[in-house]
């Protein structure tokens, strides 16, 4: 049994990170039928392979910075206001680790670990 906080990473990088990467990859493809997306992915397919690349590239930056983001403030909401915790299996995530925003990067950090997409990390 994984401990609470790499539960906890392990649910964020398949729920967040890995999900975001499908569906971009979903859309350059376009393989998505709802109706509201079919617009996009014709726009989509006026980039070349390199250009798809390149946005994927993108999309991935924006998303790691947005979850370090979103991972810091909720270390620094724990610790300064106690007013926002994450719990799992009763183990305060934040008071688990010394920067949620950390855990992400690195050998062993959960985006190596979890992420179904590691050939995108760095």
């Amino acid at each position: 049994m994984k401990a609470p906080l790499d539960q906890f990473g392990q649910f964020v990088i398949q729920n967040l990170f890995d999900k975001g990467i499908n569906q971009f990859q979903r859309l350059a493809h376009g393989e998505i039928k709802a109706p509201e997306l079919l617009t996009l992915q014709q726009e989509l397919k006026r980039f070349n392979k390199q250009e798809i690349a390149i946005i994927q590239k993108l999309i991935i930056e924006i998303m790691e910075s947005s979850m370090h983001d979103f991972l810091f403030a909720i270390q620094e909401r724990s610790e300064a206001e106690n007013d926002i915790q994450i719990t799992v299996e009763q183990h305060n995530i934040a008071e688990q680790s010394d920067g949620l925003h950390g855990e992400m990067f690195g050998e062993n950090g959960w985006m190596k670990k979890y992420s179904n997409f590691k050939e995108f990390i760095p």
